[in-house]
Protein backbone atom coordinates (compact mmCIF):
# COMPACT_ATOMS: atom_id res chain seq x y z
CA UNK A 1 0.00 0.00 0.00
CA UNK A 2 1.38 3.63 -1.24
CA UNK A 3 2.33 5.88 2.12
CA UNK A 4 0.71 8.86 2.02
CA UNK A 5 2.13 12.39 2.82
CA UNK A 6 2.01 14.33 4.98
CA UNK A 7 -0.45 17.13 3.40
CA UNK A 8 -2.12 13.47 2.02
CA UNK A 9 -3.17 12.45 5.28
CA UNK A 10 -4.24 15.00 6.78
CA UNK A 11 -6.75 15.35 3.37
CA UNK A 12 -7.80 11.78 3.97
CA UNK A 13 -8.44 12.14 7.92
CA UNK A 14 -10.67 15.85 7.29
CA UNK A 15 -12.50 14.10 4.93
CA UNK A 16 -13.39 11.29 6.65
CA UNK A 17 -13.87 12.93 10.10
CA UNK A 18 -16.38 15.34 7.73
CA UNK A 19 -18.98 12.26 6.81
CA UNK A 20 -18.89 11.05 10.39
CA UNK A 21 -19.52 13.99 11.79
CA UNK A 22 -22.05 15.11 9.43
CA UNK A 23 -23.60 11.70 10.26
CA UNK A 24 -23.49 11.47 14.14
CA UNK A 25 -22.28 15.26 15.53
CA UNK A 26 -19.05 16.25 17.24
CA UNK A 27 -20.29 14.62 20.20
CA UNK A 28 -21.57 11.29 18.77
CA UNK A 29 -17.82 10.31 16.54
CA UNK A 30 -14.87 9.46 18.63
CA UNK A 31 -11.48 9.81 17.51
CA UNK A 32 -11.07 5.99 17.58
CA UNK A 33 -13.81 5.88 14.89
CA UNK A 34 -12.56 8.77 12.61
CA UNK A 35 -9.01 6.61 12.81
CA UNK A 36 -10.36 3.12 12.05
CA UNK A 37 -12.79 4.51 9.34
CA UNK A 38 -9.43 6.55 7.63
CA UNK A 39 -7.05 3.26 8.63
CA UNK A 40 -4.58 4.98 11.08
CA UNK A 41 -4.29 4.61 14.93
CA UNK A 42 -5.01 7.14 16.79
CA UNK A 43 -1.96 8.34 17.49
CA UNK A 44 -1.84 9.22 13.80
CA UNK A 45 -4.96 11.55 13.82
CA UNK A 46 -3.63 13.46 17.18
CA UNK A 47 0.39 13.50 14.87
CA UNK A 48 -2.37 16.10 12.48
CA UNK A 49 -4.90 17.44 14.86
CA UNK A 50 -3.73 18.35 18.57
CA UNK A 51 -7.74 17.66 19.73
CA UNK A 52 -10.81 16.63 18.00
CA UNK A 53 -12.18 20.17 18.51
CA UNK A 54 -9.05 21.19 16.37
CA UNK A 55 -10.05 18.61 13.52
CA UNK A 56 -13.87 20.03 14.03
CA UNK A 57 -12.45 23.17 13.10
CA UNK A 58 -10.06 22.35 10.40
CA UNK A 59 -13.32 20.97 8.66
CA UNK A 60 -15.58 23.98 8.63
CA UNK A 61 -12.23 26.46 8.18
CA UNK A 62 -12.11 24.40 4.88
CA UNK A 63 -15.69 24.38 3.71
CA UNK A 64 -15.82 28.07 4.04
CA UNK A 65 -12.76 27.88 2.11
CA UNK A 66 -14.59 26.29 -0.77
CA UNK A 67 -17.85 28.21 -0.82
CA UNK A 68 -16.07 31.90 -1.55
CA UNK A 69 -17.86 35.01 -1.77
CA UNK A 70 -21.15 34.65 -3.15
CA UNK A 71 -22.52 37.88 -3.13
CA UNK A 72 -20.98 40.05 -6.45
CA UNK A 73 -19.47 43.02 -6.11
CA UNK A 74 -19.77 43.68 -9.65
CA UNK A 75 -23.72 43.29 -9.03
CA UNK A 76 -23.77 45.93 -6.18
CA UNK A 77 -21.78 48.40 -8.22
CA UNK A 78 -24.27 48.11 -11.37
CA UNK A 79 -27.26 48.06 -8.61
CA UNK A 80 -28.74 44.79 -10.16
CA UNK A 81 -30.80 43.95 -7.43
CA UNK A 82 -32.15 40.65 -9.25
CA UNK A 83 -28.09 39.61 -9.53
CA UNK A 84 -26.75 40.24 -6.07
CA UNK A 85 -29.65 38.55 -4.50
CA UNK A 86 -29.01 36.12 -7.38
CA UNK A 87 -25.74 35.08 -7.28
CA UNK A 88 -26.05 34.39 -3.57
CA UNK A 89 -28.91 32.11 -3.32
CA UNK A 90 -27.88 30.19 -6.76
CA UNK A 91 -24.30 29.79 -4.84
CA UNK A 92 -26.14 28.46 -1.78
CA UNK A 93 -28.16 25.95 -3.44
CA UNK A 94 -25.84 24.39 -6.15
CA UNK A 95 -22.70 24.03 -3.23
CA UNK A 96 -25.50 22.67 -0.79
CA UNK A 97 -26.89 20.13 -3.33
CA UNK A 98 -23.46 19.22 -4.76
CA UNK A 99 -22.20 18.27 -0.63
CA UNK A 100 -24.65 19.54 2.14
CA UNK A 101 -22.05 18.14 4.65
CA UNK A 102 -21.53 21.59 5.99
CA UNK A 103 -25.47 22.52 6.19
CA UNK A 104 -25.26 19.32 8.70
CA UNK A 105 -22.30 20.13 10.38
CA UNK A 106 -23.54 23.46 11.51
CA UNK A 107 -26.89 22.32 12.70
CA UNK A 108 -25.06 19.58 14.75
CA UNK A 109 -22.99 22.25 16.46
CA UNK A 110 -25.73 23.78 17.23
CA UNK A 111 -27.79 21.63 18.40
CA UNK A 112 -25.01 20.41 20.45
CA UNK A 113 -23.90 23.67 21.98
CA UNK A 114 -20.00 23.53 20.05
CA UNK A 115 -19.06 27.18 20.00
CA UNK A 116 -17.73 26.31 16.29
CA UNK A 117 -21.39 27.34 15.07
CA UNK A 118 -21.15 30.17 16.96
CA UNK A 119 -17.49 30.59 15.34
CA UNK A 120 -18.74 30.01 11.83
CA UNK A 121 -21.54 32.39 12.63
CA UNK A 122 -19.95 35.74 13.96
CA UNK A 123 -17.09 35.40 11.42
CA UNK A 124 -18.85 34.28 7.97
CA UNK A 125 -22.83 34.19 7.94
CA UNK A 126 -22.88 37.83 9.79
CA UNK A 127 -20.47 39.38 7.03
CA UNK A 128 -22.91 37.40 4.31
CA UNK A 129 -25.69 38.79 5.94
CA UNK A 130 -24.32 42.73 6.37
CA UNK A 131 -23.20 43.79 3.03
CA UNK A 132 -27.07 42.65 2.35
CA UNK A 133 -27.97 45.24 4.92
CA UNK A 134 -25.50 47.69 3.24
CA UNK A 135 -26.63 47.20 -0.16
CA UNK A 136 -30.48 47.35 1.50
CA UNK A 137 -29.86 50.66 3.26
CA UNK A 138 -27.92 52.56 0.09
CA UNK A 139 -31.47 51.37 -2.06
CA UNK A 140 -33.34 52.53 0.66
CA UNK A 141 -31.38 56.01 0.22
CA UNK A 142 -31.34 55.83 -3.56
CA UNK A 143 -35.19 55.41 -3.08
CA UNK A 144 -35.48 52.23 -5.12
CA UNK A 145 -36.62 49.85 -2.09
CA UNK A 146 -39.48 51.41 0.74
CA UNK A 147 -38.78 52.21 3.94
CA UNK A 148 -37.93 48.98 5.36
CA UNK A 149 -36.12 47.58 8.59
CA UNK A 150 -32.63 46.42 6.60
CA UNK A 151 -31.50 44.12 8.58
CA UNK A 152 -34.86 42.30 8.79
CA UNK A 153 -35.13 42.75 5.02
CA UNK A 154 -31.76 40.91 4.39
CA UNK A 155 -32.88 38.17 7.10
CA UNK A 156 -36.33 37.61 5.61
CA UNK A 157 -34.49 37.01 2.19
CA UNK A 158 -31.90 34.59 3.83
CA UNK A 159 -34.56 32.82 5.78
CA UNK A 160 -36.58 31.64 2.96
CA UNK A 161 -33.21 30.50 1.24
CA UNK A 162 -32.33 28.26 4.58
CA UNK A 163 -35.70 26.95 5.28
CA UNK A 164 -35.87 26.03 1.77
CA UNK A 165 -32.53 24.08 1.89
CA UNK A 166 -33.11 22.57 6.05
CA UNK A 167 -36.32 21.26 4.39
CA UNK A 168 -34.47 19.51 1.62
CA UNK A 169 -31.48 18.46 3.23
CA UNK A 170 -32.39 17.18 6.28
CA UNK A 171 -36.10 16.72 6.57
CA UNK A 172 -35.79 15.20 2.75
CA UNK A 173 -39.34 17.20 1.38
CA UNK A 174 -38.58 15.72 -1.85
CA UNK A 175 -41.06 13.06 -0.64
CA UNK A 176 -43.96 15.51 -0.23
CA UNK A 177 -43.33 17.90 -3.10
CA UNK A 178 -42.10 17.42 -6.68
CA UNK A 179 -38.84 18.21 -7.20
CA UNK A 180 -38.02 21.74 -8.31
CA UNK A 181 -34.97 22.91 -10.30
CA UNK A 182 -32.08 25.45 -8.78
CA UNK A 183 -33.40 27.80 -11.27
CA UNK A 184 -37.06 27.69 -10.68
CA UNK A 185 -36.18 27.87 -6.79
CA UNK A 186 -33.95 31.06 -7.40
CA UNK A 187 -36.88 33.01 -9.98
CA UNK A 188 -39.81 32.52 -7.96
CA UNK A 189 -38.08 33.07 -4.48
CA UNK A 190 -36.40 36.21 -6.24
CA UNK A 191 -39.62 37.54 -7.56
CA UNK A 192 -41.76 37.12 -4.22
CA UNK A 193 -38.77 38.52 -2.68
CA UNK A 194 -38.48 41.81 -5.08
CA UNK A 195 -41.92 41.86 -6.35
CA UNK A 196 -44.47 40.16 -3.64
CA UNK A 197 -46.91 38.06 -4.76
CA UNK A 198 -50.58 40.19 -5.31
CA UNK A 199 -50.56 41.01 -8.59
CA UNK A 200 -50.63 44.53 -9.91
CA UNK A 201 -53.70 46.06 -10.89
Amino acid sequence: MKKLKAAERRAQIINVSRKLFSEKGFNGTTTREIAEASGVSETVIFQHFASKRELYSAIIDERIQEVGPPISDEAIRARDDAAVFGHYARSLLQRTAEDPTLLRLLYFSALEGHELSDIFYSTHEIKKVMKFVDYIKLRVEEGAFRQLDPVLVARAFTGMFYTYITSEYLFSSTKYYSSRSIDQVVDNFLTVFLHGVVKAS
